[in-house]
């Protein structure tokens, strides 16, 4: 009986904290302690290492166990963490001959008999482990698609608990046939990818300032009547925009793999992204109401990409600087864009918008158009279909 240590990472959003697992035991009554401020899913991971490691053919020690997991200062979220605390006990109790290399990070969440179920977010969390120097990786065989799309680090999988403790010696029985585990629900791309540019008839003038923007990365804002095509132009932006590079195809990917609509068979996202967020959300229903796993689909802000939203009788959306900041406090979506000037911006935004009509309190105040944003009039005569 002793102390033994893994490592893991933790997820705040797509920042990735290191997290190194210790596990203690000692003589004293049996119990199964686990520290370091984890929620609910995290503490249960007591159960699922004990009902596994007995199907994998140990059994935890009749001992006072001690799982610490620092930097105990943080919350700790989610079964990812499930894998390491299972070594780290196993072989601080003295079942495993070979130690947990120390380069090695540790992620999967285990089922009671044993197999390694996938987890969300293995793209951002291996970037993270990256980041911090390590260079070995074991994760669930239905994530290793989406782990091995980041370079610089070796990547292993296992099907389960069973197949591990061979690899690091453990005296225990072979791994028992079973059924594969399900696969996951298909996944759609953005339905910006299916539209095309091209569909736009006629607007040569909103058309050509929307084909500047898209070519000097510039906001936009259109301006005319219902139905002239202003939605219609901006859902196709993404169209004409280059594909992104490999640093922001990584994040808009880490992005949706964090909200489990990633298909990491069809390679990294590099069409840029198209957001589309009502003109009246708040800055939580946009970037989502947790702390750990914002959706792709309510951040127009973190990611490259393009966002639209359409704002009738008024400015443009007032949600937008106030959305933006709590992700990237120095963006501005209308008078500028994270980064150097000389760089291409994250993200560009365009605003469909209907003038409010002739005699509504306080028009006049409200039409003037955002500064620094590219303005470009539909016109009726000349609509969309």
């Amino acid at each position: 009986m002793g102390q033994a240590r893994t490592l893991s990472i933790s997820l705040t959003g797509l920042e990735g904290t290191l997290v190194e697992v210790e596990a203690d035991v000692s003589p004293g009554l049996p119990a199964f302690s686990l520290v370091g401020l984890p929620d609910s899913s995290t503490l249960q991971a007591k159960d699922r290492v004990r009902a596994a490691a007995a199907r994998s053919g140990l059994r935890l020690a009749q001992r006072r166990i001690t799982v610490n997991m620092t930097p105990a200062w943080q919350p700790k979220h989610g079964s990812g963490f499930d894998l390491a605390i299972a070594l780290a006990v196993l072989d601080a109790q003295g079942d495993l001959l070979t130690h947990v290399p120390s380069d090695t990070v540790l992620l999967g969440e285990l089922g009671l008999d044993g197999r390694l179920r996938p987890v969300p977010g293995v793209l951002p969390a291996l970037l993270a482990a990256r980041g911090q120097g390590l260079s070995r990786a074991v994760v669930p065989e239905v994530n290793l698609a989406e782990a091995r799309l980041v370079g610089g680090i070796e990547v292993d999988a296992a099907p389960d608990l069973t197949t591990l403790l061979h690899r690091f010696g453990a005296d225990v029985p072979p791994s028992p046939a079973r059924e594969p585990l399900p696969a996951g629900a298909a996944v759609e791309r953005d339905a910006g990818s299916t539209v095309d540019f091209a569909d736009v008839i006629g607007q040569e003038q909103a058309r050509r300032a929307a084909e500047v923007a898209a070519a000097g990365a510039h906001h936009l804002l259109l301006q005319g009547p219902p139905g002239a095509g202003k939605t219609m132009i901006a859902a196709r932006l993404p169209g004409i925009l280059p594909e992104l590079s490999t640093e922001d195809a990584l994040d808009v990917s880490a992005v949706h793999s964090l909200d489990g609509r990633f298909d990491a068979h069809d390679g990294l996202l590099r069409t840029p992204p198209l957001e589309s967020p009502h003109h009246t959300a708040t800055a939580a229903a946009i970037v989502g109401g947790e702390e750990v796993s914002p959706g792709p689909a309510r951040s127009p802000a973190p990611t490259a990409g393009c966002s639209s939203s359409t704002r009738h009788r008024s400015s443009p959306p007032a949600c937008s600087r106030r959305c933006a900041n709590p992700w990237r406090p120095g963006t501005s979506p209308c008078t500028g864009h994270a980064g150097s000037p000389d760089t291409r911006p994250a993200s560009s935004w365009s605003w469909p918008r209907t003038p409010a009509p002739a005699g509504t309190p306080g028009a006049r105040a409200r039409s003037a158009p955002a500064p620094r944003c590219s303005v470009a009039a539909t016109s009726p005569g000349s609509p969309a279909p």
